[in-house]
């Protein structure tokens, strides 16, 4: 929402593309909407995981912090004071590792998120994304951002997964261009693709 400072935080299990995400994010807020985006990343644990992110902040021209505790992310949040949106990029976690989702909750009970998203894979099927997100569930989410949409047989899980997690899609990704291939979930698209009757486009 233009005109108010907002901060993003994502989170989700390891393997989702929450790197490529929230760099097609930061382009789409300020290339499409005028927003001035800053970046903070708390992943490290996955090797090049910051170099990665350092590399899309550069050819976006936006700043880009990296915390590793939730102190450090508090201070970093104060430092982008110049910023009208922060998205923050956290670590892949595994659903069964108690540990690390606590301390991802605490990262995101030091952001004071307006938006936690939450981003599941659609790749594997939507079997067991009900499971995964409910252990992701104390990181108290507000939407969910469905990825890799290509690599699915099929978008007929789309709907098991609204009926089931009972939280609303924001968006979704179809592929690892960046800043392209991911867009909002209109609910009209949603539909048609899991009917059968859209196509992704590639």
């Amino acid at each position: 929402q233009p005109g108010r400072r907002e901060i993003v935080t994502l989170t989700g299990p390891t393997g989702v593309g929450k790197t490529t995400t929230i760099a097609k994010l930061a382009g789409h807020f300020q290339l499409r909407e005028g927003r001035r985006v800053g970046l903070i990343t708390t992943d490290r644990y996955r090797v090049g995981a910051f170099p990665q992110l350092q590399e899309y902040a550069d050819i976006l021209q936006i700043p880009l912090y990296s915390a590793a505790s939730p102190a450090e992310v508090r201070r970093a949040v104060q430092d982008l004071s110049e910023v009208d949106l922060i998205l923050i990029d956290t670590a892949g976690r595994s659903p069964l590792d108690r540990t690390k989702l606590h301390e991802l909750n605490e990262i995101v009970q030091a952001t004071s998120s307006h938006h936690v998203l939450l981003l599941l894979s659609l790749s594997g099927g939507p079997k067991n994304l009900p499971k995964i997100a409910q252990q992701f569930a104390a990181s108290q989410p507000t939407s969910l951002v469905i990825t890799k949409l290509d690599e699915a047989i099929g978008c007929g899980g789309l709907l098991s997964i609204t009926r089931e997690i009972k939280l609303p899609i924001s968006y979704i990704t179809t592929g690892q261009d960046v800043p392209a291939q991911i867009e909002p979930a209109n609910p009209g698209r949603l539909a048609r693709l899991i009917i059968g009757r859209d196509q992704l486009i590639f």
